[in-house]
């Protein structure tokens, strides 16, 4: 998964454009991609020249206006044209709406922009000092208290939204005087996941606790309780309307059918269902012998609740 990308858009007059990738190892590795290559970019033959549409677009004060209504060429792609969609869907929409209430400053040059989607609410748009999170950079200089420049977010490693704000999906991007530099996760919930996995990972430990002193019933019932949870949280991460459900049958249905579509662990599920199935007799059949789970089990649950909490956690 790449953690950076930088396209050159001077390098459009060219034969080819030249991509930079930072992959996850921190070494860099270049495609170059011929322009009239009907594989990559299909049939262009009557695109405008996208120097010369950006340029046109282009306003003082580094933002590009597209209309809602209009097409950005085809030639134009990858990181790009993201960048011109958002400024397109977010950025411009709200430049205007500022401009045209007379609250735009001065001056006004877009440093850095944020589209932050809070999960049932309206959307809301920042620029430069009303851009919030937190960023990783790789610096040779890290003196603590030295400025930080544009030029040092083109070495940005990662970029995340502050804990207060970890519920929301956002897009954001940062100049870095010769090109963005962005980051997004649309991703909701990611804070009231995180809340359902520690307790889940607390549950499964108490489960291990009692299978440890032959507690078969509690083991099975706490361990449940725990995978349930986790099923929650995938749940909310992937936008399921079933995550407000407050029913065991909602969260089982809905995890199976999003298992069953390729999604997440199918040996998870299959050890949710078994349990689900078997939490009945292990809390109200008193005389029921019923064994604890495997340690296998115990390994699987605890796994995945794991990988849920790094994948949630707060980058940075």
């Amino acid at each position: 998964m790449p953690v950076a990308q930088t396209l050159d858009v001077s390098s459009w007059h060219n034969t080819t454009v030249t991509v930079a990738v930072c992959d996850d190892t921190h070494s860099a590795k270049r495609y170059s991609v011929p322009m009239d290559d009907p594989k990559i970019h299909g049939p262009a033959r009557n695109d405008p020249d996208p120097q010369a549409w950006l340029n046109e677009r282009h306003r003082p004060g580094n933002w590009i206006e597209v209309r809602p209504d209009e097409e950005i060429p085809g030639s134009i792609e990858g990181w790009d044209r993201t960048i011109i969609n958002m400024f397109q869907m977010a950025f411009t929409p709200e430049i205007e709406r500022r401009r045209a209430a007379g609250s735009l400053p001065a001056g006004f040059f877009v440093q850095s922009a944020q589209l932050l989607q809070p999960n049932g609410r309206p959307s809301i748009v920042r620029f430069n000092d009303e851009v919030h999170g937190v960023m990783r950079l790789d610096l040779e200089d890290a003196s603590p208290g030295r400025e930080i420049t544009a030029g040092d977010v083109a070495r940005m490693v990662s970029f995340d939204l502050i804990e207060e704000e970890l519920d929301c999906g956002h897009f954001t991007i940062f100049w870095t005087g010769s090109g963005w530099k962005g980051s997004f996760d649309f991703r909701n919930g990611r804070s009231r996941s995180a809340q359902l996995i520690t307790a889940a990972l607390q549950f499964i430990e108490v489960a291990r606790f009692s299978a440890g002193r032959g507690h078969g019933g509690p083991a099975v019932d706490n361990l449940f309780s725990g995978c349930e949870l986790l099923c929650k949280a995938q749940l909310i991460l992937s936008h399921s309307p079933a995550a407000r459900g407050k029913t065991h049958a909602s969260v089982s249905r809905e995890i199976n059918s999003w298992t069953r579509l390729g999604n997440g662990d199918p040996k998870f599920v299959k050890l949710f269902n078994r349990l689900s199935n078997e939490r009945s007799r292990a809390r109200y059949d008193v005389d029921d012998q019923l064994p604890p789970p495997s340690e296998a089990d115990f390994d699987l649950a605890q796994g995945v609740g794991e990988a849920l909490a790094n994948a949630v956690r707060q980058k940075g």
